[in-house]
Order: structure tokens, then sequence, then C-alpha cells
């Protein structure tokens, strides 16, 4: 929905079809651990590894429901899909969106630079991998950057 405008059956529309992708986003990596568990088993020794990877599917799968729970409410109540498309759309959220985005992207890049150097004495494939992340990272950063530039 391009313009500001509430219109509860677009935007009701628009959220079964969200809310359709959420559901397969959540029930896609619990069937991939299933899979790649007994694949993995005997490669996975370490049990700091399977215990990140059990932590990560749990955040994961904990944002994704709550994802749902707000979708379904959006489906079910009028009322509330008016108060959650008015607060996306509040100036004070989208400026706090874009100062949190900011700064997070730039937080990120030092910390992925740093681990790079870090990783550089360490191991030379990880080195590579991180250099090209960061070079991926700071393209797509200097690309949105003078393409709104320019725009604006």
């Amino acid at each position: 929905m391009e313009n500001n405008e509430f219109n509860y059956e677009i935007y009701r529309k628009h959220t079964v079809i969200k809310l359709v992708f959420m559901i397969i986003g959540f029930f896609l990596p619990i069937i991939a651990e299933a899979i790649l568990i007994p694949v993995y088993q005997n490669k996975l020794t370490e049990l700091g590894f399977k215990v990140a990877g059990v932590i990560a599917l749990v955040l994961f799968e904990a944002w994704v429901l709550t994802k749902i729970i707000i979708y379904i409410r959006i489906i079910i109540s009028k009322e509330f899909a008016e108060r959650k498309f008015i607060s996306l759309y509040d100036e004070r959220t989208l400026f706090i969106k874009q100062k949190t985005n900011s700064f997070t992207v730039k937080f990120l890049l030092y910390a992925l630079l740093l681990g790079t150097v870090v990783s550089g004495t360490i191991n030379q494939y990880v080195f590579i991998t991180l250099v090209s992340v960061a070079g991926l990272l700071i393209a797509t950063y200097l690309i949105t950057y003078f393409y709104y530039n320019r725009k604006y």
C-alpha cells in the first residue's frame, strides 16, 4: 500500500498474504532442522554448536510467532488493524526506525571490519569470506546512499 490512507479490506488482504508466508517461514526451519540433524549428527560433535543452533532456532521461531499473532489480530479486528496501520506511518516511528537502521548498519560494518582484521591472523578462508561480506556491505551502502542522494 503506497498511500497512507487506511483501507481495511486491502490491508487485510495484504496481511493474509503475509500470514501465509510467515506460517511457511515458521514451519520450514523446523522441518529443515528435523531433516538435517540426522544427516549431520556425527559431524557436529561440539555441544556448543548444537546449543547455539537450538537457541538461534528458538529465537527465530519466537519472532515469527509474534508476527503471526499480530497478523491474526489484524485480520480479526478492524480497530487493531487501524491502530497498527497508523503506528506504521507515524512520523515519530519512521524517524526512530531510520535512525536505528542507520546506526545498526554502521555498527555492523565496523564490527565486521574489526572481525576481519582479527580473523586475518587466525584463518585465511575466514578472512577472505569476511572481506567479501564487508565489501558487499560497503558496496550496498554506497549504492543506496548515492541512489537516495540523487532521488531526494
